[in-house]
């Protein structure tokens, strides 16, 4: 089986895994579950900050590498860059979300790719032990709130981490610390970028 068709699997039945999973909360908050009422609010504030993390994660992690942002897209919002503005829109719907930045400093560019692709599920992680922290502190039914963190952040984790497709962050990162060929291109295309950036 290809790994594009195996990834596209996994992230299948991790989807439907997860639209049950917040079915069966959603069905027992209608029925009065006061602590299903607040996962099920947890699951959808957390699906949306997780992807927002995530793509936060890559922001800053490019900005401490002095990279220029270009594009950023989460959900069904973007921010991209137009006559050297940063603007505000609106976009197709996508799963989580992505980045595009481009590196300023043309000798750094393979190892600021590879930074940019950890920074995103890094934060992710972190995200996930914060609400875990205060899920235990807070106690009651934040705990269900904060909880739901967990099982939402690692589908997020997962899906990213999955080296099975061409374009998610797990393929990128370990075809470049492979020295893959395809991913020997994106590396060059990086420096590429750099240099006409500069």
């Amino acid at each position: 089986m290809e790994n594009g068709k195996c990834k596209k699997i996994i992230s299948l039945v991790l989807y439907f895994l997860n639209i049950a999973f917040f079915a069966v909360f959603l069905v027992l908050a209608i029925l009065g579950k006061k602590f299903a009422l607040f996962i099920t609010l947890g699951f959808i504030c957390h699906y949306i900050l997780s992807a927002f993390f995530h793509e936060l994660g890559h922001f800053i992690v490019g900005k401490i590498c002095k990279m220029v942002f270009v594009e950023g897209k989460v959900l069904c919002f973007k921010l991209y860059r137009k006559n050297g503005k940063i603007k505000f829109g609106f976009c197709s719907p996508i799963e989580s979300g992505e980045i595009s930045m481009v590196s300023t400093v043309t000798e750094n560019a393979g190892s600021d790719l590879i930074k940019l692709t950890i920074g995103g599920n890094l934060f992710v992680f972190l995200y996930l032990i914060i609400c875990v922290l205060l899920g235990c502190i807070i106690g009651g039914n934040a705990f269900y709130f904060f909880f739901v963190a967990s099982e939402i952040t690692a589908y997020t984790l997962i899906i990213n981490l999955i080296p099975l497709a061409d374009n998610g962050d797990g393929a990128l990162l370990f075809g470049l610390l492979k020295g893959k060929e395809k991913y020997k291109s994106a590396m060059s295309l990086a420096v590429i970028q750099s240099y006409l950036y500069n």
